[in-house]
């Protein structure tokens, strides 16, 4: 007989405390992300674990649908709130495969409020476009990346380039679903205007959803090996930075709403609703090799190899996360303070002020003011939000606030695998030390 050594996931934490700050909406169990960890080729700055092997689709797919199997009863018979599909690229997929994959996911999305589907632009083919258009509150994210040929190519994509404003008016004439764009700052050739008069077309051209993000050179990647050659530019990222901040300044101006440090809507309340529960300090759950899921103030992180997951999944019969970690109650508030510092909602007054010594942070609170990074009106309502100024220097507002916490120990946790890139501006633009 099998041997069951499966957990679920509120087991698994029992013990430690429950989120309080915010829960699911009434009638909803946590948002899913689900991960498909393949795709036709890998890109030189992508540091994800996909797999470019066609042949291990159909044992991944095997072991994904008996996790979803297992998660499913542990959610009380309560819908997600949103689901993403990321990957890789889940719409790669050859087509038997793909349809394979929406049946497994059905019941997960089924009466969910946002399904999420992440596609490169070329995999989306008459017949993939025809099935997503069936799929209930469908939200498509394309990872077009780059603005034009040569930028995609300088990325390591050799994927024929396709204009994103032709792109975007054949999708729409196709789905009646939001969608949303990723891109990439580079350095090198990368025209910032060139990008904003890009911008500025989709927007009239009625693109619900922008993502801008700097490149950002991660350990074992191409890139990274690239660069350890000197094989690029020294100051690639230096410059990448500074596009990127042109732009995000750029698109503030030209209408785009910018919600969050890299995420612009056209309309207010256009926010991926995956993305925005997590940023406010939602549980979350996580299927797939490589995903992260937090319960109860306990994040998980799946085993990231494609051999192991189907393994443990199909002949070990347990759990597939890899990874624990039990969050102390000041890691969840450091969590919380830098997370909600990110959104255009902003961070609660009342919940700061409670956790603080008051002097101390109303004191710093007004120096960040009078320095014009946090809007005045705002926070005068009771809510900490950051301007565009205020945005770039999130990662030390964040580590000066948390210095006011009770109890703060002298050496504050590091915020560098989540922080936005530093100002790179002129000498004299940097938020002064304030004790």
């Amino acid at each position: 007989m099998e041997k069951n050594e499966w957990q679920s996931l509120p087991e698994i934490s029992k013990g430690a405390s429950a989120p309080s700050e915010t829960m699911n909406p009434s009638g909803f169990s946590p948002p899913v992300f689900l991960q498909v960890p393949f795709c036709p080729e890998r890109c030189d700055y992508c540091s994800i674990p996909v797999s470019v092997n066609p042949s291990m689709v159909s044992d991944y797919l095997t072991a994904l649908e008996k996790e979803v199997s297992r998660v499913l009863p542990g959610q009380g018979g309560l819908p997600p709130l949103a689901v993403y599909v990321g990957g890789g690229s889940p719409t790669s997929l050859p087509d038997d495969a793909f349809k394979r994959l929406l049946s497994i996911l059905e019941p997960l999305f089924r009466s969910t409020r946002e399904l999420t589907f992440e596609s490169r632009p070329e995999a989306l083919t008459p017949e993939k476009i025809a099935l997503l258009g069936e799929l209930p509150s469908l939200r498509l994210s394309l990872g077009m990346e780059a603005p034009d040929a040569a930028g995609l190519l300088s990325l390591g994509r050799t994927a024929p380039f396709l204009d994103p404003v032709p792109l975007l008016r054949g999708l729409k004439d196709q789905l009646r679903s939001p969608i949303s764009m990723d891109f990439i700052c580079t350095g090198g050739e990368f025209s910032v205007p060139g990008f904003l008069d890009l911008s500025g077309r989709l927007l009239e051209e009625g693109l619900d959803h922008l993502s801008v993000y700097p490149l950002v050179i991660e350990a074992h990647t191409v890139s990274a090996l690239r660069k350890a050659q000197k094989r690029t530019e020294e100051d690639l990222e230096e410059r990448a930075g500074e596009n990127w901040r042109e732009v995000c300044e750029g698109l503030s101006d030209a209408g785009w709403i910018r919600y969050e440090v890299s995420n612009f809507s056209r309309k207010e309340d256009g926010g991926c609703l995956y993305n925005l529960q997590v940023w406010k300090g939602g549980d979350y759950l996580g299927l797939g090799s490589g995903s992260h899921q937090k319960m109860n103030s306990v994040r998980f992180e799946n085993v990231r190899s494609i051999q192991d997951y189907v393994r443990i999944l199909t002949q070990e019969n347990r759990h597939p996360y890899d990874k624990k970690e039990i969050l102390s109650g000041r890691d969840s508030d450091l969590e919380f303070l830098y997370t909600n510092l990110r959104l255009r909602d902003g961070l609660s007054l009342k919940w700061l002020l409670s956790r603080t010594i008051p002097s101390s942070s109303v004191r710093i609170i007004e120096e960040f003011v009078r320095y014009g990074a946090i809007e005045k009106k705002r926070t005068e309502e009771g809510v900490l939000v950051l301007t565009g100024k205020g945005l770039y220097r999130l990662d030390e507002i964040a580590q000066t606030l948390f210095g006011c916490f009770r109890e703060t120990k002298a050496h504050l946790p590091s915020l560098t695998e989540s922080s936005v890139p530093p100002s790179r501006g002129s000498a004299g633009s940097e938020i002064p030390t304030l004790s």
